[in-house]
């Protein structure tokens, strides 16, 4: 198990990225074994031109990320998980304080809402096109330009 921290400085050992202020820990466990499959990392890579695209290939994750959404704030809420800012459950900055980490992030369809709702996460991912792709898109938003760090890694990396 590793700390939030031990996290960070391993995702971004190739990167220079800020340090984000004000953390929640978050346990982590991570595995030394990888179950990275390569041709999924392809067939993935091979949609990034089309993630953002709500009646493309990946229609269905934009058709549920709202689900998803409610899901993971229901989660936080029952579990009475405590960020570091004071903000009321279900203000419109619920995430405010809160870091999370996107495993498997693509092009960043949850990454980007997550951010909107006050978390600075990290999206991480193993295909290079996916991550150039979210890279791009966060950038059109200034509003979650600074809440996102995208990295091209794998969680074992």
């Amino acid at each position: 198990q590793s700390t939030w921290g031990n996290m960070q400085r391993r995702a971004f050992t190739r990167l220079h990225v800020p340090k984000l202020r004000g953390a929640c820990r978050v346990q982590v466990r991570a595995h030394s074994d990888t179950t990275v499959d390569h041709k999924e990392i392809e067939n993935f890579s091979s949609l990034s031109s089309t993630w953002w695209n709500q009646r493309g290939p990946n229609w269905a994750l934009h058709s549920m990320n709202n689900i998803r959404l409610k899901y993971i704030r229901e989660q936080v809420q029952a579990r009475n998980i405590k960020f570091t800012c004071e903000t009321k459950p279900f203000s419109g900055m619920p995430f405010r304080g809160a870091r999370v980490v996107d495993v498997g992030c693509g092009a960043g369809i949850l990454t980007e809402p997550l951010a909107r709702l006050g978390a600075q996460v990290i999206g991480l991912d193993a295909s290079l096109q996916n991550i150039n792709m979210a890279t791009a898109h966060k950038n059109i938003d200034r509003s979650i330009r600074d809440q996102i760090q995208y990295v091209h890694s794998t969680v074992g990396e």
